[in-house]
């Protein structure tokens, strides 16, 4: 082994031995944060690491305990999936943000909405929220960024950039913004005039994470092109660039020290990074589909990872151990994965909205328990549109077929279900059949078989 080759693998076996020192402390967590109904989009741990807030399609934030990963509070004022989510100042607030294009400014000492923005004209993808906490800028796909004031909650500013940002960081100052957008550009924007400043290049595709070291010195951008690049906030020079070899990077976060990063995608692994030399630490496996979000444990190597099957992973990074036991993980039964039912490969699309126990986990849309023969709005405590909740519509199958047929937008006008169709007679035919069987039978693994 060359020299240099010897004190790289002392510097990896260094790095490993600081990380285990550093995850020692007690009332670490024992296991996995498992509740929400739906994909887990966002992710985001308090200052003083204590408490984790998560975002998910099923319309609800949750606030977590993270050394018990018992939920403390469901918060629900959205009317579409949650996109984003921040602590801000000290972490006495909370800030979320949908595709209802609102972002909702909590007090969580009493676990209720402080205010409510809603000036976008699309979906809500980024917070950030300035250094002080005084600020949070707010990213649409109406090519906007919002700043408002936290304490007021009145609209401070706008922003219009040439391209939709899914991703923002605040400078150190409170006065620079830093944006990466759709076009994969780095921009820079003074809060004080308003205007672009600087267009820092940078990525080939889209951006779709933004984070700040912290020391304030250096920002962390990750990609759809699968690379991680490394820029100095000073002078806006791009430092490192870390290719990823396992495609599109959906997420990313920074360990304490500011020196090594984890990212995530679609191939459902966790990389972490040695930033200064580009070196590949680990590859650790984790939900074995797409990682939608990462934070940081608030000490030592812990990392939480968010996923598709709606929980929040924790993992040790010293040594790629999963801290919950997987075991626990899916209590729900699906038996559509191997039901040999025409039906059952077209309800895949409906299972991340619904439950099919009157007791299972709470997701989008509501239970689909004893659904034929139901009326339309009438799942007990489920949060309805005015729309639905009032249709005088009695699910069976012909309501389901002409709500497939036609689509919600048409068959319920006004009704938030999402805007999907089945056009295909024979398909949608088959998928009324497996509704059926599926929602009054204890076993459909089988049906008909």
């Amino acid at each position: 082994m060359s020299r240099r080759g010897h004190r790289a693998r002392l510097a990896t076996v260094g790095l490993l031995a600081a990380l285990l020192i550093a995850a020692l402390p007690q009332g670490r967590p024992r296991g996995d944060l498992v509740g929400h109904g739906g994909i887990v989009r966002a992710l985001a741990v308090s200052p003083d690491g204590s408490t984790v807030l998560t975002g998910s399609f099923d319309y609800a934030a949750g606030l977590w305990d993270l050394k018990t990963q018992s939920l403390l509070a469901r918060l629900t004022g959205h009317d579409g999936p949650v996109n984003a989510v921040i602590f801000l100042g000290t972490g006495t607030r909370a800030a979320t943000g949908g595709d209802d294009g609102v972002t909702l400014i909590w007090d969580l000492s009493t676990r209720r909405v402080r205010h409510r923005l809603t000036g976008s004209q699309a979906k809500v993808v980024a917070l950030a929220g300035s250094p002080a906490g005084e600020l949070i800028a707010t990213a649409s796909w109406d090519d906007s960024v919002r700043i408002y004031d936290v304490a007021t909650g009145g609209e401070r500013q706008r922003l219009t950039l040439p391209a939709a940002a899914n991703a923002l960081a605040f400078g150190d100052d409170g006065q620079t913004l830093f944006t990466g957008d759709k076009a994969g550009r780095l921009r820079a924007w003074s809060l004080a005039t308003g205007q672009q400043i600087a267009d820092l290049g940078g990525h080939d595709l889209p951006i779709t994470h933004l984070v700040r070291s912290p020391d304030g010195r250096h920002l962390v951008s990750a990609g759809i092109d699968g690379t991680i690049r490394v820029w100095q906030v000073a002078n806006g020079r791009q430092t490192a660039v870390l290719r990823d070899e396992g495609g599109p990077i959906l997420a990313i976060s920074l360990l304490a020290d500011g020196r090594h990063a984890v990212s995530a995608g679609r191939d459902g692994e966790i990389r972490l990074w040695a930033l200064a030399s580009g070196t590949l630490v680990h590859r650790c496996p984790t939900h074995g589909q797409p990682v939608w979000a990462l934070a940081h444990g608030g000490s030592g190597s812990l990392v939480l990872a968010a996923g598709r099957d709606g929980t929040v992973r924790v993992w040790d990074m010293a040594n790629c151990t999963a801290i919950g036991a997987p075991g626990a993980l899916q209590a729900e039964a699906q038996p559509w994965l191997t039901s040999s039912h025409p039906g059952a490969r077209t309800y895949r699309a409906c299972a991340p909205c619904h439950a099919l126990d009157i007791n299972g986990p709470q997701r989008a849309g509501p239970h689909f328990a004893g659904l034929f023969g139901r009326r339309a709005g009438a799942v007990t405590g489920y949060a309805y549109s005015p729309a639905l909740r009032n249709a005088p519509v009695t699910w069976d199958a012909a309501s389901l077929t002409r709500l497939l047929e036609q689509g919600p937008e048409r068959f319920l006008p006004g009704t938030r279900m999402p805007l999907q169709r089945v056009p295909d007679a024979v398909e949608r035919e088959a998928l009324v059949d497996y509704l059926r069987i599926l929602t009054s039978s204890a076993d459909a693994t089988n049906p008909g078989d």
